[in-house]
C-alpha cells in the first residue's frame, strides 16, 4: 500500500544512551534482488520506486513533504524484536529525513518513523491522526553522508525501543503499542534513497504447521492457455474441476489493461483451453472479479456492484445468474449494517449459499482486516459477525475460502509467523456458532512462498488447490495447481450431479433444487439447474441423510435423498430429478416416504414429504387423489396386497390430520400386481416398493 503525507521538524540539541541487545533469528529478510514480495513500483514526474540491481529505489521531487512505502510483515510486538535496514541517500537534498517507518497501521495512516539526515542529523516520531515527536531532530556522529550507507535498527529490548545508526545507539525510549504491522520506508523533500536491504529478527517465533507439510508437492504453473506476460489473479475454480476464472490484467480487457476483467477457460479432454473474456454485462469499465461459483456452476458472485445500466458501481459485491442467452445483468447484494473502514475487501459466498465470510475492517475489528460472517435472509445478509481472536490478528486477514463440507476454513494472514510477508492458513469450525474455531495452522513451505500468498480455491474433491505466485511466472503473478497436503484437505463430500427433467417429456427444466436434512427437515441449502440444458450440480458433506428435489411452479417434485452418514471419501454421483406436472392423470412417486420393514407406521422422516402433499392439495382445493401402495414380489401375495393397503392408508390418515377433506382422498393397495422394474435384482425390488399419488381430478 502506498500512502502519502508531509511533515515539518524542528531542530534541538543531542541525546545518547547505551547500546541495546538484538536478537538472533532471522524470520524475514529482503535483499531485493527481485520483487517476489511486490513492491510498489512507481513512476511519476512526483515520486517514484522500482526494484533494480539488488535495491529498492525511492525518490520524491518535493522541496516539502513526504512519501511513505510499506508492507505488511509479521513481527510481535510484545516480545523483543529487532528491524534493520541498510539505506544509501543517493541524491538531493542534504536536510530532509529518509529512514524507516513500523508498527503502521495502513487504512488510517498511523506510524512510527525513525529518519536520518545526509548533515547527520535523526528524529523520532509517531504519527496518528496527529505528530507526536518521541526525539526531535539531534546530531550523531554515527550517521554517514550522503554516498554512504546507514544501517537503521529499532530493537525492542524488554520495556525499551533502541534506535541505532551503524551499530551505535543513539537514542532509547519506553515501548509502545503497535498501531499495526505496516513496516516500510519514507522520503521528505527531493531526494533519491536506495534500500539494499530489510530484515526482521525476533526469537521464538515460527509458524505453527499442519502435520506433514513436506511432501515433495511442486507448484504446476497452468500454462500458457491460463497465464501471460500480464497479471493474472483471483482463481475460482468449480466445484466439478472443470472451469476456472480467473481475474486479469490485459489489453484486451473492456477497459484497458488499467482494470481487471473476469475470464475463463473450461478443461477440455484434461487439458486448459484458452482463457476467454467473459464479456458484458459481467465486465465493464471497472474492476471485475469472481469471487465464488455456486457448485452448480449457474450462479457468480462478484466483486463491487454495478449500476442499473451495467457501468462499475462501488464497493461491494453482487451476484449474476446463468440465462438462456448467457449471464445475467448482476443484483447487488445488501449486507445488514455493512461497515468496511478499509480501501480493500474479500468475500466468499459458501457452497449451499447461505453463508457469506468476508474480510473487512468493521467497527468492531481487531487489527486491519478481520474476517466476517453473515448469513442469508430474506432481504440480503445479516450483520456481519466477527469470527474472533482465534482467528483474527493483530495484522491482517483476508481472502477467506470455505470448502464444501462447511467446516474447513482457509484464509491469508500476515498476522502470523510464516514464510513471507502473508502466508495461506486452515481452521476446522467447531460449532454452529461461528465464533469457535481451530487454532489455525500454516500450510507449510510447499504452497506459502517468501512472497505475499493468498487467493486459494479448490474444487469439491479437496485433493488439489488453485494459487496465484509471481515465482517461475511467465510475467507477473501467475495461476498454479499444487496438491494439497492430506492433512490440510477438508472433510470429504459428495457431489451430486444430473439434470432436471419434466418426468412426462422428458425435456430440461430450469428450477430450483432445495436440500434438507432427512431427519429434521430443516433446509440446508439451494442451487439452480441451468436453463440451457437442465443440469444441476449440489455439494454434500458426509455425516447425514438427505433429501433433495427441484422445484418449480405448476409442477410436482419428485424427491431424491441420500445416505451419506457412513461416507469417508469424496464421490460424483449421478442423479437425475424430476418434476410431475400437476394435471389430471398424472402418477407421482412420494420417494421420501419411509416405513420399518414389513410394517405401515411412518417414520418422522417422512413427514416433509408429506406436507408438500398437503400443501399441494391446499393450494389446489379441487384436486382429487388417490393414493397408491405397492409391494416387490417377495412373500405372499395376500400379504403383500394387505400390506400395500396399509401403508397407502397410513398416508391417507396422515392427510386427513391435516386437514385435508377425506371426500378428496382415496387410498388402494396393489400388492406386486404394477411393477416399475423387474423383481429379480435388488434395485428392482427397491423400485417396485413405493407409494404414489394418481391426480384423479385437478
Amino acid at each position: 500500500m502506498v500512502t502519502k503525507k508531509g511533515f515539518f521538524w524542528g531542530i534541538i540539541c543531542f541525546f545518547f544512551l547505551p547500546v541495546a541487545s538484538a536478537q538472533d533469528s532471522v524470520i524475514f529478510r529482503e535483499d531485493f534482488d527481485t520483487n517476489v514480495l511486490g513492491w510498489d513500483e512507481v513512476e511519476d514526474p512526483a515520486y517514484g520506486s522500482r526494484v533494480e540491481e539488488g535495491v529498492y529505489r525511492i525518490y520524491l521531487n518535493k522541496t516539502q513533504g513526504g512519501w511513505q512505502i510499506n508492507k505488511n510483515f509479521f513481527i510481535d510486538p510484545e516480545h523483543d524484536f529487532c528491524i534493520e535496514a541498510a539505506v544509501t541517500q543517493e541524491n538531493g537534498m542534504n536536510d530532509q529525513g529518509y529512514g524507516l517507518i513500523w508498527g503502521g497501521a495502513g487504512s488510517d495512516n498511523s506510524f512510527y518513523a525513525f529518519l536520518v539526515c545526509s548533515n547527520g542529523m535523526f528524529i523520532v516520531f509517531e504519527y496518528a491522526g496527529k505528530y507526536v515527536s518521541l526525539k526531535d531532530w539531534t546530531r550523531h556522529q554515527s550517521i554517514r553522508p550522503a554516498g554512504k550507507s546507514n544501517v537503521l535498527s529499532i530493537c525492542r529490548s524488554g520495556n525499551l525501543w533502541n534506535f541505532s545508526v551503524n551499530g551505535q545507539q543513539v537514542y532509547q525510549c519506553a515501548s509502545r503499542s503497535f498501531h499495526g504491522n505496516y513496516l516500510g520506508f519514507m522520503v521528505n523533500g527531493t531526494m533519491q534513497i536506495a534500500a539494499d536491504y530489510l530484515m526482521i529478527r525476533q526469537d521464538g517465533v515460527s509458524p505453527f504447521l499442519i502435520d506433514r507439510p513436506i511432501n515433495g508437492y511442486k507448484k504446476e504453473n497452468l500454462g500458457p492457455s491460463i497465464n501471460s506476460p500480464y497479471e493474472e489473479v483471483m482463481p475460482v475454480i468449480s466445484a466439478d474441476g472443470k472451469t476456472l476464472y480467473v481475474s486479469r490484467y490485459h489489453p484486451e480487457n473492456t477497459g484497458g489493461i488499467s482494470d481487471c476483467d473476469i475470464w475463463y477457460s473450461v478443461l477440455e479432454n484434461g487439458r486448459w483451453a484458452p482463457l476467454k473474456n467473459i464479456g458484458q454485462p459481467l465486465n465493464n469499465m471497472g474492476g471485475n472479479a469472481v469471487i465464488s461459483v455456486s457448485p452448480d456452476g449457474n450462479t457468480l458472485l462478484l466483486m463491487n456492484t454495478y449500476n442499473p445500466d451495467g457501468s462499475a458501481g462501488h464497493e461491494g459485491i453482487s451476484l449474476s445468474r446463468r440465462t438462456a442467452s448467457g449471464w445475467s445483468l448482476p443484483e447487488n447484494i445488501t449486507i445488514r449494517n455493512y461497515v468496511n473502514q478499509n480501501m480493500y475487501s474479500s468475500f466468499f459466498l459458501s457452497a449451499d449459499n447461505l453463508t457469506l465470510l468476508m474480510g473487512i475492517q468493521g467497527e468492531d475489528t481487531r487489527g486491519g482486516q478481520d474476517l466476517y460472517v453473515s448469513f442469508r435472509t430474506d432481504s440480503g445478509f445479516s450483520h456481519p459477525l466477527n469470527l474472533s481472536n482465534t482467528i483474527n490478528t493483530f495484522g491482517d486477514e483476508i481472502t477467506p475460502f470455505l470448502a464444501p463440507d462447511n467446516v474447513t476454513l482457509y484464509f491469508a494472514s500476515d498476522g502470523r509467523p510464516g514464510y513471507g510477508s502473508c502466508d495461506i492458513f486452515v481452521s476446522k469450525r467447531l460449532d454452529d456458532t461461528w465464533i469457535h474455531w481451530s487454532e489455525p495452522q500454516n500450510l507449510g513451505p510447499e504452497i506459502n512462498t517468501a512472497g505475499w500468498d493468498a487467493y486459494y480455491s479448490l474444487p469439491a474433491s479437496g485433493d488439489v488447490a488453485y494459487v496465484v505466485s509471481s515465482d517461475q511466472s511467465f510475467g507477473k503473478s501467475d495461476v498454479f495447481k499444487i496438491t494439497i497436503p492430506e492433512s490440510a484437505r477438508p472433510r470429504p463430500v459428495v457431489l451430486v450431479y444430473g439434470k432436471v427433467l419434466n418426468s412426462k417429456t422428458k425435456s430440461p427444466l430450469s428450477a430450483e433444487i432445495v436440500f434438507s436434512d432427512l431427519s429434521t427437515g430443516k433446509m440446508l441449502g439451494k442451487a439452480l439447474s441451468s436453463p440451457v440444458d437442465g443440469t444441476y450440480r449440489i455439494v454434500l458433506p458426509y455425516g447425514k441423510k438427505y433429501s433433495f428435489l427441484a422445484t418449480k411452479e405448476n409442477f410436482y417434485s419428485v424427491g431424491e435423498n441420500l445416505d451419506l452418514t457412513k461416507i469417508n471419501r469424496y464421490q460424483e454421483l449421478e442423479r437425475d430429478l424430476f418434476l410431475s406436472p400437476v394435471e389430471a392423470g398424472e402418477i407421482i412417486r412420494l420417494n421420501n416416504i419411509f416405513f420399518e420393514t414389513n410394517k405401515s407406521e411412518l417414520k418422522p422422516e417422512s413427514y416433509a414429504e408429506l406436507d408438500r402433499l398437503v400443501t399441494l392439495l391446499k393450494k389446489n382445493p379441487s384436486m382429487q387423489i388417490e393414493i397408491r401402495g405397492h409391494t416387490d414380489s417377495d412373500g405372499d401375495d395376500n400379504y403383500n396386497r394387505q400390506l400395500s393397503e396399509a401403508r397407502a392408508k397410513a398416508v391417507y390418515n396422515y392427510l386427513v390430520y391435516k386437514k385435508i377433506d377425506p371426500s378428496r382422498l382415496k387410498s388402494k393397495g396393489y400388492g406386486e400386481t404394477s411393477p416399475v422394474a423387474p423383481n429379480t435384482t435388488a434395485k428392482g425390488k427397491a423400485l417396485n416398493r413405493r407409494v404414489e399419488f394418481f391426480i384423479v381430478k385437478k
